[in-house]
């Protein structure tokens, strides 16, 4: 046995971090003998994590797509002056409902009326010169040249006669078809041209309600297919599609669609909201609560479900419809078992335990 001096002078001669380090490794021996005393303990793996879940069946369903839109007139019409003059009256206002050839304006005959007389004895001449000598030329008293000459004559009074009826009628602005008068550009007094536009009328029957859909939803909108509408009084009423673009607005690349609305009583106006609810196809779909929605690495929107080895996995999901607090969701298997509660706690791959949702009594539970 060494003197106590030499082992002091012995332990001098040891650096003092390597002391130090030794010291520390007998500690952490100590600290793991305490706490994993025997390695029969490592045998029994972690418990496996609990979680509440349904089974869930696929079901195939018409899926609606529901966007918003906006009436629009079916036709507008500028109506404009076919003739020159003052306008005498404007018999309506804007916002007035105009039948079909009812008059909106009138421009003043000035010295039509006195030009229609001369016209017309002029045409009367004419008509009665011939008349007399087609007779004579059958009884030979008058030549072939005289004959064309009373007919060129009478062709042309009777072009003078139409030429000024026309006229007299272009002073008159009527509706070419029933309407809503939108615009009137003039007033009583005004001087028109032949061209100048005078009013603008609305066709509302029927009226269109124009949207936009979205790239992914262009092929499941079918044309001369029904759709529904709600208008913000509550009013419903049915439509039918009747135009799809085949062109993307540049800027949105959204595509324009026309639902044709029944609008006989013009009810609905033109720059009224409703919203559209649009049947599409048939898909095979899942109904589940929003809330069990998560995100995956790909920053897909997901859900996670047990396979039949007890293990999770996670399903790309995406959103075919959603009414309320329920959502119809595509992506998953026909059949599968979809975790309701702790799927935040659980990853895939991961084996876990489940019990059926119905157990919980109330959504304290967290997910």
């Amino acid at each position: 046995m060494k003197h106590p001096n030499t082992v002091r002078q012995t332990l001098k001669s040891i650096p003092k971090n390597f002391l130090f380090g030794g010291i520390g490794i007998i500690i952490l021996l100590i600290l793991v003998s305490k706490f994993f005393p025997g390695s029969e303990d490592l045998k029994h793996p972690a418990a496996e994590f609990k979680v509440y879940a349904h089974p869930s069946k696929a079901t195939s369903e018409t899926i609606t797509l529901r966007t918003s839109g906006t009436s629009k007139a079916s036709k507008k019409i500028n109506l404009l002056s076919e003739t020159s003059g003052q306008i005498y009256r404007i018999h309506h206002q804007k916002g007035h409902t105009i039948n079909i050839n009812e008059t909106l304006a009138t421009i003043q005959l000035e010295d039509r009326s006195q030009s229609l007389k001369q016209i017309k004895a002029a045409y009367e001449l004419a008509k009665h010169n011939l008349n007399i000598t087609k007779q004579l030329a059958k009884d030979n008293f008058r030549s072939d040249i005289n004959l064309k000459t009373a007919q060129v004559e009478y062709e042309t009074a009777a072009t003078n006669l139409a030429k000024i009826e026309k006229e007299i009628k272009n002073t008159v602005i009527s509706a070419p078809f029933k309407g809503v008068l939108g615009d009137v550009l003039l007033e009583e007094g005004s001087v028109v041209a032949p061209g100048m536009p005078v009013a603008t009328l609305l066709n509302l029957d029927p009226i269109l309600i124009q949207l936009y859909i979205s790239e992914k939803d262009y092929g499941r909108v079918i044309l001369n297919h029904a759709a529904q509408m709600r208008f913000s009084n509550d009013e419903k009423v049915s439509g039918k599609i009747t135009f799809i673009s085949s062109i993307a607005d540049p800027k949105t690349h959204m595509f324009l669609v026309e639902v044709s609305i029944d609008n006989p009583e013009f009810k609905f106006p033109e720059g009224a909201t409703a919203q559209v609810d649009i049947p599409t196809v048939e898909q095979k779909v899942h109904k589940i609560n929003p809330s069990i929605l998560s995100i995956d690495q790909n920053g897909n929107m997901a859900v996670k479900v047990i396979n039949a080895e007890n293990k999770v996995e996670s399903y790309p999901v995406k959103l075919a419809q959603s009414a309320g607090d329920i959502i119809w969701v595509t992506g998953l298997p026909d059949e599968t078992i979809v975790i309701d509660y702790g799927s935040n706690f659980v990853n895939s791959g991961e084996k876990v335990q489940w019990e059926p949702s119905e157990k919980l009594k109330g959504p304290e539970h967290a997910q």
